[in-house]
Order: C-alpha cells, then sequence, then structure tokens
C-alpha cells in the first residue's frame, strides 16, 4: 500500500502540492482535521485543508463520517491510482446506522459504500441537508429535532468531496428548493466554495427552480482549545445551530413564497393574509408558520 501521513496538511503543501503535479500514487491522511482536536488548540486546528488540498489538480478528496466508512473510503482509495487525501477526525463518533434509527424517513444507503456517490440518508421534501464528515452527526440530530416539528429533511452525507457527485445534490434541491451545507473548515472556502460553483453553473445550466441557499461553517476565524461540544457549539456548528439555521431558512422561503403571492393579490378578493398562510401550507407541507399573529402578512 502506498505511504499514509498522518500530518497538518498546510506544513506540508510544498510536498504535496508536488505529489500531485506528478500524479503519483501517494495517499495522505490529515490526522488533526478541522475543529474538534481537542484540547490541542488553534495551531493544530486545519481549517484550510480542503481549500488546499481541493483546489490541486489530480487530488481526490475523501471526508468518512463514522469508523466504519474511514475503513471503506481507505481501502477504496488505497485500491485508486493517483493521489488521494483522507480527512479523518479525532473525535470518537457513533456509527451512523445507530443514529439513523431514531428517523422514520430514513433509507438503507447509509450502509452501502460507493467511492464517488453521496449518501441520501434520508428522504424529504422541505429542506436539502448536505453534510460531510463528523458534522454528519450533528446534521442527524438535528433532523430527529426537526423531524418532531413536522419538517421533513432530505440529509444527504458527502463522503467524495472531489470528485463530487452532484447530481444527488441537485436532485434533492430541486424539489426542496431550499438548501444548508455544512462543513467543519472556513466558510468560502474548500467544499462549501467547491460545491457552491458547481451548483451556480447548475443553475445556469438546467435548474428550472430557484434554490434558497446557506452555508455553515466556521466564519473568518481560527480555533483554540476546548473539548468537541464546546468547541462545536462555539462556532455555530452543533446540532441546535443547524436546527436554527434550517428553520430561518425556510421561513425566509416561506417569506420569498408570500412576497410572490401578495404580487398577485390584484387578481383576487380574498385577504392575503389568509391567502398567503394557506397557499404557504399547501406549497410547503409544515407548520412553520403556526404561532405567529393572524396579522404577521398584512
Amino acid at each position: 500500500m502506498p505511504p499514509a501521513l498522518p500530518l497538518l496538511i498546510p506544513h506540508e503543501i510544498d510536498q504535496i502540492r508536488n505529489i500531485a503535479y506528478s500524479k503519483l500514487n501517494v495517499k495522505i491522511v490529515g490526522g488533526h482535521a478541522g475543529l474538534v482536536t481537542g484540547e490541542d488548540g488553534a495551531f493544530h486546528q486545519s481549517l484550510e485543508d480542503l481549500s488546499l488540498m481541493i483546489a490541486l489538480p489530480n487530488m481526490r478528496v475523501l471526508s468518512p463520517a463514522d469508523a466504519r466508512q474511514a475503513e471503506l473510503a481507505t481501502l477504496a482509495l488505497a485500491k485508486t491510482p493517483g493521489p488521494g487525501y483522507l480527512r479523518l477526525s479525532r473525535l470518537a463518533v457513533s456509527d451512523l446506522e445507530f443514529l439513523l434509527k431514531a428517523l422514520d424517513n430514513k433509507t438503507d444507503e447509509s450502509a452501502n459504500f460507493a467511492l464517488n456517490q453521496a449518501q441520501l440518508l434520508t428522504k424529504g421534501q422541505d429542506i436539502s441537508i448536505v453534510s460531510t464528515g463528523i458534522l454528519t452527526h450533528e446534521a442527524i440530530r438535528a433532523t430527529l429535532k426537526l423531524q418532531q416539528l413536522g419538517i421533513r429533511v432530505e440529509l444527504i452525507n458527502v463522503i467524495s468531496l472531489k470528485p463530487l457527485d452532484l447530481d444527488t445534490i441537485i436532485q434533492s434541491c430541486q424539489k426542496t428548493q431550499a438548501l444548508l451545507v455544512l462543513s467543519e473548515e472556513q466558510l468560502g472556502s474548500g467544499f462549501n466554495a467547491y460545491l457552491a460553483q458547481h451548483l451556480i453553473t447548475a443553475v445556469g445550466l438546467s435548474m428550472k427552480k430557484t434554490i434558497v441557499t446557506e452555508f455553515l461553517a466556521v466564519d473568518n476565524s481560527f480555533g483554540e482549545s476546548g473539548d468537541a461540544e464546546q468547541l462545536l457549539e462555539k462556532y455555530g456548528l452543533n446540532s441546535q445551530a443547524i436546527l436554527k439555521k434550517t428553520l430561518s431558512l425556510l421561513f425566509f422561503l416561506v417569506l420569498l413564497t408570500v412576497s410572490v403571492l401578495t404580487a398577485a393579490t390584484k387578481f383576487t378578493d380574498v385577504p392575503i393574509n389568509h391567502w398567503a398562510y394557506d397557499a404557504v401550507q399547501r406549497i410547503t407541507s409544515i407548520k412553520i408558520l403556526e404561532g405567529y399573529p393572524d396579522n404577521t402578512f398584512k
């Protein structure tokens, strides 16, 4: 098997760039990737690794979400010629299949592994959530809370960040018209920027609907020392932050829909607040407007 190096990617980028340029059959393991590297602190938290690795031509990039996926990704990467990067977390996590048992809209895809295919973990029609690595665990916990609110999430776990299974993501967000992307890295770079660029291109080529999109990542900041739970909470990447962002995203989609309906009021004598409310309920199939006063949209 080609050599695997547990290292801090930014320190070794010159050598890695030469590996990618020469198309060498070298596999690289990022052992201090992401935010949750324990109490090691900012110097040891590599939030830039995906930006560097995805930018390199010829470099395949994988980010498994649990131990089983890490094992399968390692074997698959070893059998694939050319340079590759395997992003691992130091955080001990449960198997995805164990967490998914609590969801009534789960699929069987968590048990399947395909190197270049994203996993559709749950089926829903209200919002698409795309996640990778350990944040998929936080996304599942948020999905459970949203399920209790009557919101049906379509959750996609992306193992191969490059090449990217864009078709699965596009099919999902065209259906839901709302997309939330989670990544344990710097906002506006790496995986979230790579996906955004592909989605923008896809909008111009094939998408027929407006997609309301948000990204959750570390916002232009270095990390710091702390345990995983504290860090995920502080940097807005835990299940509660995902829950809040999902609700705000869906509410924005509702307001966008209402604004379109408001423009059509000249064609009807029905008061807009009740007409829009009923229409939005039919469109979204969720009760996100419950609890708001009747004059919300007057």
